[in-house]
């Protein structure tokens, strides 16, 4: 028995090895894709695009924490082509907008009168897409933000975006989620 310790523990070793760069790379769940937020020094993500025309802002945050993840946050133009890149393969019909995780804070003190927009991953936005003439002003209560599948409506181009009221439209949206090890159950 002694002497087969050895060539088990080749066995496991062996095993966990091959099982390593068989399963290494990154994966999504069925329904999800693939992509890299922002650059290859970046964890893979996974993106869904939910075809839900009844959700308002706050509803479709919680669906996304419901599947594991949030409302996408986009970082580089190559990230906001590939969001309207996977709605226009999922033939979208209408509404021709999808929520994307952004929001805005406002502070106004004596000190201080600013408007940040953050995104549902904590950062502030670096790379933009606004249609012409948005964000609307400070003391507005467009709070939230569309992005345009179709272009059109306001004289839209594809993938721009547009601050809109958080609870009085409803729109399909599209979350994401950090990507899984492949084999493994994410």
């Amino acid at each position: 028995m002694c002497a087969l310790l050895p060539l088990l523990a080749f066995l496991i070793l062996f095993e966990h090895s091959a099982a390593a760069s068989k399963y290494g790379g990154p994966c999504c769940p069925i329904g999800w894709i693939l992509y890299n937020a922002d650059n290859s020094s970046t964890q893979p993500k996974c993106a869904k695009a939910v075809k839900d025309w009844n959700t308002n802002f706050a509803q479709s945050e919680k669906a996304c924490d419901l599947l594991g993840g949030r409302l996408i946050s986009v970082h580089t133009a190559e990230q906001n082509k590939m969001i309207y890149d996977m709605i226009t393969s999922m033939s979208f019909s209408k509404p021709n907008y999808v929520w994307i995780g952004l929001t805005k804070s406002s502070t106004s003190d004596e000190n201080q009168n600013s408007t940040k927009w953050y995104w549902s991953d904590g950062s502030t936005t670096k790379y933009t897409n606004w249609l012409k003439g948005y964000p609307v002003g400070r003391d507005s209560h467009n709070n939230c933000a569309i992005m345009y599948t179709k272009a059109g409506q306001f004289e839209s181009k594809f993938g721009e975006w547009r601050d809109v009221h958080c609870d009085s439209m409803t729109a399909p949206y599209v979350c994401e989620k950090l990507a899984c090890v492949c084999g493994r159950v994410c």
